[in-house]
């Protein structure tokens, strides 16, 4: 979920300020919540008004994000917002049902404007409801190698699926499948790491739908890819990762007990192997001082006053290299490209 999804974005200060009670909620939101939710536009529905009182977020969903629209009314702040979806979510209508069956289970049922857990309540509400809605969806596809998969893999925590439609190929559903234990911690291997949000990485893995109601003889493989969130390349880098061959007649019950296994090996080798970086560079220190900078996250780069040394995220580990700086103007230029956290080797 790149870029920078593990931070939420900006709220944009070009149009007024939200009304007072608005803002509480959107912050607490923002500040709480452990999905890398984005805010979009702000506006004011009056106008002239002298505070804005919606605003568009982006929530994310199946390794992507939807766009809603959550429409407060800054005259009458003590009542609950409206929420727009999206020109393609038509038949998604969870508060219409609600009210159609008499439910009082939703968050709206109990709203109260001066708790400011309101908003953080109702999107997360709405994209339980969301993720269910979609796996309902893809569970009425003709497709007896799709209707397979959800059977025998859905029970994994976590896993979310929707609709890839297309106007040049035959649509295609999409499987985000998170990898390794639910309850694994990233942020534990890298001591003093600055993530405020999970690290996670997925699999998605996107079939073709063959509309047939029997297998045909070799169905063709997935398209298959490794996806993480974007703070994690610091730690380990998913693109280096190799993934095993998708075999005949295999399905992803099959498939993932293997690729868990591997990633798991290789994310403690990437753990392993910034320890041993942090051991080099303190053992330089007592000879060539401590670095006037450093990658306080992967431990790749490092720049002493008159040399560089650096070391690629890779599997097996690279052997660091040091590079000295005859002029300051090469030197500045090479730390503002670690700055990026985009390393590599010197030549």
């Amino acid at each position: 979920m790149s870029p920078s999804a593990d931070a939420a974005a900006p709220v944009p200060t070009s149009s007024p300020p939200l009304a007072p009670l608005v803002a509480a909620q959107l912050s607490y939101l923002l500040s709480h919540s452990k999905l890398p939710i984005r805010v979009g536009q702000i506006w004011s529905g009056c106008h002239n008004g002298r505070h804005s009182d919606r605003f568009t977020l982006s929530i994310p969903f199946c390794l992507d994000y939807v766009h809603w629209d959550f429409v407060y009314n800054a005259l009458s702040p003590m009542v609950a917002p409206d929420v727009v979806f999206g020109q393609d979510d038509e038949g998604f209508q969870p508060l219409v049902d609600y009210a159609d069956a008499g439910n009082d289970k939703s968050c709206l049922a109990r709203w109260d404007y001066r708790d400011p857990r309101g908003l953080f309540a109702l999107v997360h509400e709405l994209r339980e409801l969301y993720i269910e809605c979609h796996k309902k969806q893809v569970a009425k596809v003709d497709d007896a190698r799709v209707t397979f998969e959800l059977s025998t893999v859905l029970t994994k925590e976590g896993i979310e699926v929707c609709m890839v439609p297309s106007a040049d190929r035959p649509d295609e559903v999409k499987f985000a499948v998170p990898l390794l234990d639910v309850d694994f911690n990233f942020n534990k291997l890298v001591p003093g790491c600055p993530w405020r949000l999970p690290q996670k990485i997925h699999l998605q893995v996107i079939f073709p739908i063959s509309r047939s109601s029997s297998y045909s003889s070799v169905p063709s493989a997935p398209r298959l890819k490794l996806i993480s969130t974007s703070d994690l390349k610091s730690l380990f880098s998913v693109e280096d990762v190799k993934l095993p061959p998708w075999s005949n007649g295999m399905c992803l019950a099959e498939y993932l007990p293997a690729l868990e296994e591997s990633l798991n090996l290789l994310v403690v080798e990437a753990s392993a192997s910034i320890g041993a970086r942090r051991r080099f560079i303190e053992a330089l220190a007592p000879t060539f001082g401590r670095p006037i900078e450093a990658d306080p996250e992967g431990y790749s780069a490092f720049h002493f006053r008159s040399f560089h040394i650096s070391g690629t995220l890779c599997h097996p580990p690279s052997v660091p290299k040091a590079t000295t700086y005859p002029h300051i103007a090469e030197f500045s230029a090479l730390r503002c490209r670690w700055g990026t956290y985009y390393v590599t080797p010197n030549k």
